[in-house]
């Protein structure tokens, strides 16, 4: 028995969908929002803030810097403070060297 006398084939026309094409035909019965994760809209700040935003970073720049500038000012005033300290107590005890520096 020959395979090809056993079964008879008919070939039919029939459109076809491309799969996003049934994608797209199923969207009309769902909800979403492309506006979501990274583009989700972003929320609405209040004007006060809008106007007052740029000058309360320079001013937190400005008050940062200049904690940072007087404490390094005053670690090296103390160094130099400490050393004539040391300084003064050498140069007595050389000038009066009996005598007990308090």
């Amino acid at each position: 028995s020959d395979f090809s006398e056993t079964i008879t084939l008919t070939a039919q026309q029939q459109d076809y969908d491309l799969p996003l094409a049934i994608f797209a035909k199923s969207l009309s019965n769902i909800d979403f929002n492309l506006r979501q994760g990274r583009f989700a809209a972003k929320k609405k700040q209040p004007q006060w803030w809008r106007d007052w935003r740029s000058g309360l970073i320079a001013a937190s720049v400005a008050v940062v810097s200049f904690i940072a500038i007087k404490g390094t000012q005053l670690y090296v005033i103390s160094y130099q403070a400490n050393q004539l300290e040391t300084q003064a107590v050498t140069m007595y005890q050389q000038a009066f060297p009996n005598k007990v520096v308090r």
